[in-house]
C-alpha cells in the first residue's frame, strides 16, 4: 500500500505538537466482483461493496483482544474496518469508501487479519 507519511511540528506554549498526515497519492482501483472473489481469503464473503468475516471466539474477552489486535494493524495500514463486537464473535466489514467499493487495500487488510487470527 502506497502511503505517504508527511510530518510537521510546532511549538505552542511550551508543548511541542506534531501533526502526521498520511496522504494516499492515487486513488485506488475497485476490483472487479471475479477478481474479488478471486482473491478473497477462505471464510470472507464478498457483500455489496464490502467484503465481511465473523470471527467466533468461546468467550467476550478473547473477541475484544482480537478486536484490539485489528486496530493495531488498521492503524498500521492506515485502513479502517468496521467492527463489531458480540459476545461470542466478531464481525468485521471492509470497504474503500474513497474508491466506492473493494480494492487491493481491502484485500491485503483482510489477509493481514487472517496471518494474525490464525
Amino acid at each position: 500500500m502506497d502511503v505517504n507519511r508527511e510530518m510537521t511540528a510546532e511549538w505552542e506554549r511550551g508543548t511541542i505538537i506534531i501533526w502526521m498526515a498520511c496522504v494516499r497519492p492515487h486513488m485506488a482501483d475497485l476490483l472487479s466482483d471475479e477478481e474479488i472473489n478471486d482473491r478473497l481469503p477462505d471464510a470472507w464473503e464478498h457483500e455489496d461493496d464490502e467484503i465481511v468475516r465473523v470471527y467466533e471466539f468461546d468467550d467476550y474477552l478473547r473477541g475484544v483482544n482480537f478486536a484490539q489486535m485489528v486496530g493495531e494493524i488498521a492503524e498500521a495500514q492506515f485502513h479502517h474496518p468496521e467492527m463489531i463486537i458480540r459476545y461470542s464473535g466478531v464481525e468485521i466489514r471492509l470497504t474503500s469508501h474513497e474508491a466506492g467499493g473493494i480494492t487491493d487495500d481491502d484485500i491485503e487488510m483482510a489477509e493481514l487479519i487472517e496471518s494474525e487470527h490464525d
